[in-house]
């Protein structure tokens, strides 16, 4: 495969891959603090960590959306956060979607 026509296009997959990005986290975000798409979870309690984590993740998606940097930051910061706790697993219950989530009380 000549990788010098697949590279002259490396920007603009970059593009889709961010906005495919930012929109899987907007969607968690909502599910979590407004209820859309109804979760098999429900809604947190407010001042929750799993109402914080939607909050994060709906600003962060948006900021991801909208402006890369400060996005990138707060959500690599989520994650980072979930990992050094210890109750980082991946799970594959929201419409099948593998998903990294914290597992704390769930």
């Amino acid at each position: 495969m000549n990788l010098d026509r697949v590279e002259k296009y490396t920007p603009e997959m970059l593009s889709v891959v961010r906005i495919v990005v930012a929109l899987l986290f907007l969607e968690h975000g909502t599910a979590k603090l407004l209820g859309f798409p109804p979760s098999p979870h429900g809604e947190p309690a407010f001042m929750t960590l799993m109402w914080i984590q939607g909050l994060i993740e709906l600003v962060g998606g948006f900021l991801l959306f909208f402006v890369a940097g400060p996005g990138r930051w707060s959500l690599d910061a989520e994650l980072a956060h979930d990992y050094r706790r210890g109750d980082y697993r991946v799970r594959s219950d929201h419409y099948g979607e593998r998903t990294a989530q914290a597992a704390r009380g769930r």
